[in-house]
C-alpha cells in the first residue's frame, strides 16, 4: 500500500526473468502484470454483472501503478553475441538511438550487476503475456512497444517471446525474418525437433558453460526441447491472426506477398476465415456463434469497404473507408467484409465433390522433420543394438557429394604406436565420437597415421576430422604436420604441408592429382597431447578443383546503360565475367556456383549477379527498416578499396529480396588482426539493387555510383565479391579471390579496373 510522491504505487521486491539474486523495484513485468490483473478483474465484474462489487479497488490499483521506465541510447539485450555466426540479436543500428522500456527504473538499480537490458522479455511483458499494449494502443505508446521490440530483437534464449510481441505489434517487415532465423539456429535435430542449446555450440557453450548448460548436452531429458516451439507457433499465429483487444484483425503481421488462407477463432465468439492471393488480401468472411456485436480492423489501405449477410447478401454496413468496421451479426449469422469495387463474388469459386468414407480411415505415411545428409544407421556390437551417428565430415562439407573416398571399402588403417584404448580401423569407418576415434601414444613427434588403399589410385586431397562438440580433449589437435603418399610405402613423397593450423574440427588438404596407394599423415606438433583423429578419408579428384595460384584480375568494359532489363542484357552479352567462386579455405568452387558479369557506363558501376541454389532455399522477406535482414538470408557482399593499398574500403551487400547493406570500412594501422577494422552504417550511397527470385537461382542487377565509390576509369582497384549461403551446421562461404578465414581479407582482394 505504499504510496511514492507521484502518488503512484511502489512495488518492491521487484526480480525481472532470471534476476532473482539482484531485488530491484517498479519492475516493467511487474506493473505490466498487475496492472492487467486489475483491468481483468474488472471487465470480470462487467461481464458477470456483478459490477460495483470490487470496482473501485480494482480502479485504483490499475490507475495508481508507475509508468513503465523508459530510457533512451542504450541497445536493450545485454546478450549480445559476437560474430557472424549468430545473427538473432540486430547489431548496432539506428535503433539504439530510441527510446524504449527497459527492465526497471534506473532509480532501482540497488546491485550494479542487475542488469536494466534484458533480453528474456522483460521488457515486453506489457504486450506478451499480458496483453495490456497492442495495435490498438495510442500512437506515441505503441511507438514506445516497436522500438523496444526492435532494439531487443529475438535473443540467443530459446525461450524468449520477443517474437510473439514483435508479431502482436504489427511489425511484418521484422517478425517472419527474425522467426525463420530462430527455427534455424535451434531446430538441429534430424525429426524437427528444438534444441536447448542450439547449432552455435562453440559460441553459446563458450558463453553460457557456468550456467550449467554443457552438462545438458548428453541428458536425454534436456533434448529435445519444446518450449520454444510453441513460441514459434504462437508468433507465427499472431502474424496470420489477432483479436486480442476485441478487434478481429486479419494477416497483422504477415509480409504481403504470396498466398495464404486462415480460419480462426476471435474473441467474441467469431469464426474468422481470410484469404490472401498474390499479397493482396481477398475477403473476410465471419461466422457468429452467438451474435454479438463484431469489430474488425479494415483490412486495405485504401478504397471503399462494405459487410454484407451472406446468402441474403443484404448490406449491413454501407461502403465507407473508416478504419474500423463495427457492425451487428445475429446468432448464426455469416457476414463478408469485402471490397465494393473488388466483391468477393470476383474471385473464382471452385467446387469440391467428396466421396463417401465406406472404410477404415488410415494416415499415410508421414515424416516429422526433414531429412538430413550426414546420419548413417549402423549394427553394434549386439544383435539389436542399432545406433545412430554423425558423418561430422559430410556435415562440415569437407567431402562434398559425388566425390569418391577411396578408403571406404578395401583399405586397410595402420597407426604407429596406436593407443591400447583404440582401434586402427576406426581412422576410416565414416564415423566420429569417442568410440571410433585413434589417439596416438607416442610421447614424442612424429606421429603417424597410414592408409592402405589396396591398390594404385588418383588421389587429390585428404579430409580429417576431430570431433569437437563438447569442446572435449582440444589439447589433442593437430597443428603441424606434412601429407605424404607412396607406392610401396618405402619411398614417400609429401603433396602437403600445413603449419600453424587453427581449424577445430578438420580440414580438407588438396594438391595435384597424384597416383599413390599408400597415404599418410605425419603429425609434427599439437597443442598439447598426442594428437587424435575420427577420420582419415583419402579422396578422387574433384572437378570443383580450381585453384587460384595468384589473386585473379578483372578488366570492366564500358556498356550500353538503361533500364535493369537493358542493362541485364547488356551485361549478359558483353560483362566481364567473374566466376569460380572458392569455398573460403580451399581450393573447391561451392556446390551452388555463382557468376557476375561485371560492366560501366561512365557514371555508375553495373553488376548482373546469379547465385545457384537448390529448390528449396529459404526465400527472404523484405525488410526496408533493418539493415542487417541480409546476413540471415543467402546474400552478396562486395568489397571496393578505392586505393589497392590504402585503409579505407567498402562494404555492400545484398539478397534475393533486395534488402541491403551498406557501410564505409577503416583498416585499424599497425594491427595485423584481420578483424581489427571500424564499420561505418551511416554511409549510405545511392545505389540499387534490383533482384528477381527463382527456383534454381536468383539474380540481381547492381547499380553503384563510381564517384561514392572513389573509382576513376583507367586505375586499378581492390575487389572482391563474397557469398554466403547460411546452413544448418555453418555457414558456407564462397569467394571470387581465394580467402584464408573471412571476407574482411583486404590483402587476399583481387584487382579490376574499368576500361
Amino acid at each position: 500500500n505504499q504510496v511514492g510522491p507521484d502518488g503512484k504505487y511502489i512495488i518492491y521486491p521487484g526480480h525481472p526473468i532470471e534476476e532473482m539474486e539482484y531485488t530491484t523495484g517498479n519492475t516493467t513485468i511487474d506493473i505490466a502484470v498487475i496492472r492487467g490483473l486489475a483491468k481483468a478483474l474488472i471487465d470480470a465484474e462487467k461481464i458477470l454483472g456483478i459490477s460495483g462489487l470490487m470496482t473501485p479497488v480494482w480502479c485504483d490499483l490499475r490507475d495508481k501503478m508507475p509508468p513503465y521506465p523508459v530510457k533512451n541510447g542504450v541497445h536493450l539485450c545485454a546478450e549480445r553475441y559476437a560474430g557472424p555466426e549468430f545473427r538473432i540479436l540486430p547489431e548496432s543500428s539506428a535503433y539504439d538511438a530510441l527510446p524504449a522500456w527497459c527492465a526497471f527504473p534506473e532509480g532501482w538499480k540497488g546491485n550494479p550487476d542487475a542488469r536494466q537490458y534484458y533480453g528474456m522479455g522483460t521488457q515486453l511483458a506489457p504486450v506478451f503475456p499480458v496483453g495490456e499494449i497492442g495495435l490498438s494502443s495510442a500512437p506515441a505508446v505503441l511507438e514506445l512497444a516497436r522500438n523496444t521490440y526492435l532494439k531487443t530483437g529475438q535473443t540467443a534464449g530459446t525461450w524468449s517471446p520477443n517474437n510473439i510481441c514483435g508479431a502482436r505489434l504489427g511489425l511484418r517487415d521484422r517478425v517472419l525474418s527474425n522467426v525463420v532465423t530462430h527455427v534455424r539456429n535451434f531446430q538441429i535435430t534430424p525429426q524437427g525437433f528444438m534444441s536447448y542449446i542450439g547449432n552455435r555450440d562453440g559460441l553459446i557453450l563458450g558463453q553460457q558453460r557456468g550456467g550449467g548448460y554443457f552438462d545438458r548436452l548428453d541428458k536425454p531429458r534436456y533434448q529435445p526441447y519444446f518450449e520454444v516451439s510453441g513460441v514459434i507457433a504462437t508468433a507465427i499465429g499472431y502474424t496470420l491472426f489477432d483479436s486480442l483487444d476485441g478487434i478481429i484483425r486479419v494477416f497483422p503481421a504477415l509480409p504481403l506477398a504470396g498466398d495464404a488462407r486462415i480460419v480462426m477463432r476471435a474473441i467474441g465468439a467469431f469464426i474468422v476465415t481470410a484469404e490472401m492471393r498474390s499479397g493482396d488480401i481477398a475477403y473476410v468472411t465471419i461466422l457468429s456463434e452467438q451474435g454479438s456485436q463484431c469489430r474488425v480492423a479494415n483490412p486495405w489501405e485504401s478504397g471503399a469497404v462494405r459487410v454484407r449477410e451472406a446468402g441474403s447478401r443484404r448490406i449491413v454496413l454501407p461502403a465507407g473507408t473508416g478504419r474500423l468496421l463495427t457492425f451487428p451479426t445475429v446468432k448464426g449469422g455469416v457476414y463478408t467484409v469485402e471490397r465494393e469495387t473488388k466483391p468477393a463474388d470476383a474471385y473464382p469459386v471452385v467446387k469440391v465433390k467428396g466421396v463417401r468414407q465406406t472404410g477404415p480411415r488410415l494416415l499415410p505415411p508421414v515424416m516429422l522433420g526433414m531429412p538430413r545428409e550426414g546420419w548413417k544407421r549402423y549394427e553394434g556390437p549386439g544383435p539389436r543394438a542399432i545406433k545412430e551417428a554423425k558423418l561430422r565430415v559430410r556435415q562440415a562439407g569437407l567431402r562434398p557429394p559425388g566425390v569418391t573416398n577411396l578408403a571406404a571399402s578395401g583399405a586397410k588403417a595402420r597407426v604407429l604406436n596406436p593407443h591400447p584404448a583404440t582401434n586402427s580401423p576406426c581412422l576410416h569407418d565414416g564415423l566420429y565420437g569417442n568410440t571410433h576415434s585413434v589417439i596416438s601414444a607416442g610421447k614424442e613427434a612424429p606421429w603417424e597415421f597410414c592408409l592402405d588403399l589396396g591398390r594404385e589410385e588418383t588421389i587429390a586431397s585428404v579430409v580429417w576430422s576431430r570431433d569437437r562438440s563438447l569442446e572435449a580433449y582440444g589439447d589433442r589437435m593437430a597443428v603441424d604436420y606434412r601429407i605424404e603418399v607412396s607406392g610401396d610405402a618405402q619411398a614417400w613423397k609429401t603433396v602437403a604441408t600445413v603449419m600453424d593450423n587453427k581449424t577445430g574440427a578438420g580440414r580438407r588438404d588438396s594438391f595435384p592429382p597424384v597416383k599413390a596407394r599408400h597415404v599418410r599423415m605425419v603429425v609434427l606438433k599439437t597443442n598439447g597431447l598426442p594428437p587424435c583423429l575420427d577420420e582419415l578419408e583419402v579422396l578422387a579428384p574433384d572437378p570443383r578443383w580450381k585453384p587460384k595460384t595468384t589473386p585473379p584480375s578483372a578488366s570492366v568494359p564500358r556498356v550500353v546503360a538503361g533500364d535493369p532489363a537493358a542493362v541485364k542484357a547488356a551485361l549478359a552479352n558483353s560483362g566481364a565475367l567473374i566466376n569460380d567462386f572458392l569455398l573460403i579455405g580451399q581450393d573447391y568452387v561451392g556446390p551452388y556456383p555463382t557468376e557476375v558479369r561485371a560492366g560501366h557506363d561512365g557514371q555508375r558501376l553495373l553488376l548482373l549477379v546469379t547465385c545457384r541454389q537448390p529448390a528449396a532455399a529459404v526465400v527472404p522477406v523484405v525488410c526496408p527498416r533493418d539493415d542487417q535482414a541480409i546476413f540471415k538470408h543467402d546474400h552478396i557482399e562486395l568489397f571496393i578499396v578505392p586505393e589497392p593499398a590504402g585503409a579505407v574500403y567498402y562494404q555492400l551487400g545484398f539478397d534475393s529480396a533486395g534488402n541491403r547493406y551498406a557501410a564505409q570500412c577503416v583498416k585499424e594501422s599497425n594491427s595485423n588482426d584481420i578483424n581489427a577494422f571500424a564499420s561505418d552504417l551511416k554511409w549510405d550511397p545511392e545505389w540499387r539493387v534490383d533482384a528477381t527470385g527463382g527456383t534454381d537461382a536468383w539474380t540481381a542487377v547492381v547499380s553503384l555510383p563510381i564517384k561514392d565509390l572513389g573509382l576513376t576509369p583507367g586505375r586499378p582497384f581492390g575487389l572482391e565479391i563474397a557469398r554466403t549461403r547460411p546452413l544448418r551446421f555453418g555457414d558456407e562461404n564462397t569467394a571470387w579471390s581465394p580467402l584464408k578465414q573471412q571476407f574482411h581479407e583486404t590483402g587476399n582482394f583481387g584487382s579490376a579496373i574499368l576500361q
